[in-house]
């Protein structure tokens, strides 16, 4: 009896995390940041949403779930310690591949 052939990891199919939507992503991060420092809270919402409607893979996804979700704290300086660790996270991640 012929061996099955062997099934390929789940990993395969991911989409990979391309240089570009990382640094997309950053952007966003770092335009709600920007309006946070401003004191511009039309402008910080417009970013806010905009990362809710962030599209890639999935890993820039979860980046861009959780930088919304810090977007929404209410302490100031949490709120921007978190964002600039995220985009630290991203840059790390950029420099990687």
């Amino acid at each position: 009896m012929a061996k099955k052939p062997a099934r390929k990891s789940k990993q395969s199919k991911r989409a990979p995390v391309t240089q570009s939507g990382a640094l997309r992503l950053r952007k966003l991060i770092e335009d709600v940041i920007d309006a946070d420092h401003r004191g511009d809270p039309e402008a910080r919402g417009a970013a806010v949403r905009k990362l809710g409607k962030f599209s890639g893979p999935d890993q820039l996804r979860r980046h861009a779930v959780d930088a919304q979700a810090a977007a929404g704290n209410n302490e100031a300086a949490e709120r921007s310690r978190i964002l600039t660790d995220l985009v630290r996270r991203l840059e790390v991640g950029i420099a990687g591949q």
